[in-house]
């Protein structure tokens, strides 16, 4: 469990960082709609541009959208109980939330 100033500062350093990054639209983009509530999920193998995608997906379809990316190194150890704190810090008024990396979130399992 990390404290929420911790979670805190790295979420506001991720969306100042994320406000400089300058992509190329690609047209892609213009054919796909993300429409619904469901979880949408980029897969692929390793350095294929999958958080690329992403944020472009980001820059075009949702302008009031927030990420987060658990394979910060200052957030190790970020576990499902931190949840509540990164959504109390992101506040209201962000209708869709990007997780990149989310698989690095610690998860319990009592299934012994």
């Amino acid at each position: 469990m990390l404290l929420k100033s911790e979670i805190e500062d790295v979420f506001h350093a991720q969306q100042l960082a994320l406000k400089k990054d300058l992509l190329t639209s690609r047209n892609y983009l213009v054919e796909r709609t993300f429409k619904g509530k469901q979880v949408e999920v980029i897969s692929g193998i390793r350095r294929s541009g999958k958080s690329t995608l992403m944020r472009m997906i980001m820059a075009h379809y949702a302008p009031n959208v927030v990420c987060f990316n658990f394979e910060d190194s200052r957030i190790f150890g970020f576990d499902v109980t931190d949840f509540k704190r990164l959504d109390d810090i992101i506040g209201d008024g962000h209708p869709v939330y990007f997780f990149d990396e989310i698989q690095n979130v610690e998860i319990y399992r009592d299934w012994e």
